[in-house]
């Protein structure tokens, strides 16, 4: 027998696996959302670059709307080095 925890939500409560390291979305997700049957292993160019994307979200997510104006210039297309040097 798996052990859940029920999360909540804004469409309502899903149980989850105890152990798992994801939540109520994923899970909809998972439920709602084609899967091509193909792992991420397939594409490793996308998993090095997911921690780049994810650096760069929490850069700019600090900027303040003049801030993001600026940084977002087409020659800022780099990553968020290049981002930090054009607004610093």
């Amino acid at each position: 027998m798996t052990t859940t925890r029920t999360e909540h939500g804004s469409l309502g409560e899903i149980g989850v696996p105890a152990g798992a390291r994801y939540g109520l979305h994923s899970l909809r997700a998972l439920d709602s959302l084609p899967r091509p049957g193909v792992g991420l292993n397939h594409f490793p160019e996308l998993v090095r670059s997911l921690p780049t994307v994810k650096e760069a979200a929490h850069f700019v997510g600090g900027l303040s709307d003049a801030d993001m104006g600026e940084a977002f210039q087409p020659d800022v297309v780099l990553g968020p080095q290049t981002l930090r040097a054009k607004v610093s």
